[in-house]
């Protein structure tokens, strides 16, 4: 009985240690692996082009906002995951008119870059009807659990 005892205690522990582990390495380590191209093109290849995995078990919060903003942009809508900053940015964005449908852009996520309250999204953009192809950023921040958009470019 002690015996068995004293296993369920080193599994108990075994299983305390890989959750707490699983919960750091989670929000630590967005990317396990990123393999550069040695194509320097645009401002965004390095971060975009090569050979990316992302861990499956990282937080999203902050990618589904960015895909917030982007599908927001996609149909032409005013963002409501943009920070004040951003608005006055993309101040010549049609915020204030009826919503237009714009030809729909598709985004995938190639990078992303982890620092405290700030997180980079690094896409592939493009546009199946034009083959309009580019690259582009989301920068993301952090305030009070929040994520907001705080800058946004794409080079096409």
């Amino acid at each position: 009985m002690k015996r068995l005892r004293k296993w369920m205690i080193i599994l108990s522990a075994i299983v305390f240690l890989l959750l707490t582990g699983m919960i750091v390495f989670r929000h630590r380590f967005p990317v396990l692996v990123h393999l550069f191209s040695d194509c320097s093109c645009t401002d965004y290849s390095e971060e975009v082009t090569g050979f990316t995995v992302f861990n499956p078990f990282r937080d999203r919060a902050p990618e589904r906002f960015a895909d917030a903003l982007l599908e927001d942009f996609s149909h032409g809508r005013c963002p409501k995951s943009a920070s004040d900053e951003l608005l006055r940015f993309i101040s010549d964005f049609p915020c204030h008119e009826t919503p237009h449908t714009s030809p729909s852009f598709q985004w995938k996520l190639r990078n992303r870059i982890n620092e405290k309250h700030r997180i980079s999204l690094f896409y592939n953009f493009g546009n199946a009807t034009d083959r309009f192809e580019g690259e582009g950023i989301v920068v993301l921040e952090e305030k009070d659990g929040l994520w907001k958009a705080v800058n946004w470019d794409v080079i096409w």
